[in-house]
């Protein structure tokens, strides 16, 4: 029998979410928790890369992340694009980001493994630190505007002692929170793939550009970002949990739900620290 194509990306989702779960916890603590993100500059790239383990733990993050962000982004489509034509061409548009921004991933980690220089073809180009650098703003701007909608909605109806709203906060509150942590998390890595990409071209404006990650105003994004990244993995699990076991566990969907909201905030703390004191 013919596989079916939803099938097959259904299971590909799961699969590779378990395995991005597991790559994602390492590049976290690496990046996050370890270091301070405006530390680890092009003289860090290069030693860490010069392990062939990293090399190839960071390409495999790429892979699983990208075509799972895209099959993830692929849904977002399906549910919000009404013409299918519509739906054609933007799937078609993701798969071409897809493509080109591994191939960018991948070209510049098989660039730095020759070495770095001291500059590259692009090191004069220094509008593309500002530019990388609204790219981050703009996601900061959105990501801030996001959450201060959620809170005004949650204050508002708790004053006027009103339902949540129409969905169940343990399924559609869950469902909703874990597709925006997913599309959050999917152009993020857009944008540092673009980082990645000046480690062989410019490496000077690549530091310039980590710099920037110590900035106050990008400072509530990135322990967002952290957030969204364990929530979102930490909810992908918990999904495992009650798809497969659902007799058992259908009973305990409002439990977990606030299980994972819990265990995200604890475990987002010592990346704050480390943020706040590093940066």
């Amino acid at each position: 029998m013919r596989p079916n194509a939803i099938g097959i990306a259904w299971w590909y989702l799961r699969i590779s979410g378990l395995l991005v779960i597991a790559l994602v916890g390492g590049h976290l603590f690496v990046m996050h928790y370890a270091n301070a993100p405006s530390s680890t500059t092009s003289s860090f790239v290069l030693v860490r890369w010069s392990a062939s383990f990293w090399r190839d733990f960071d390409w495999a993050l790429l892979l699983l992340a990208l075509t799972h962000g895209l099959l993830g982004m692929r849904n977002v489509v399906a549910d919000t694009v009404p013409s299918r034509i519509g739906r054609r061409v933007s799937e078609g548009i993701l798969a071409i980001l897809a493509a080109a921004f591994l191939a960018i991933g991948t070209i510049s980690i098989v660039d730095v493994t020759h070495g770095l220089q001291t500059r590259g073809i692009l090191s004069d180009a220094f509008w593309i630190v500002p530019t990388l650098d609204a790219l981050l703003g703009a996601l900061a701007v959105v990501t801030y505007l996001a959450i201060a909608a959620i809170i005004v909605v949650f204050l508002t109806r708790a004053v006027l002692k009103l339902p949540i709203g129409w969905w169940q906060l343990h399924g559609q509150w869950a469902w909703a929170l874990h597709r925006a942590t997913g599309i959050g998390i999917f152009f993020f890595l857009l944008v540092h793939v673009l980082d990645l990409a000046l480690l062989p071209l410019a490496p000077n404006l690549y530091d310039a550009t980590v710099a920037s990650y110590a900035n106050p105003f990008l400072m509530p994004m990135e322990i967002a970002l952290v957030c969204a990244v364990i929530y979102h993995g930490l909810n992908g699990i918990r999904l495992w949990i009650l798809e497969f076991f659902e007799k058992e566990t259908s009973d305990a969907a409002i439990g977990t739900f606030a299980c994972v909201l819990v265990v995200t905030l604890v475990l987002v703390l010592p990346s704050i620290f480390v943020l706040v004191h590093g940066g």
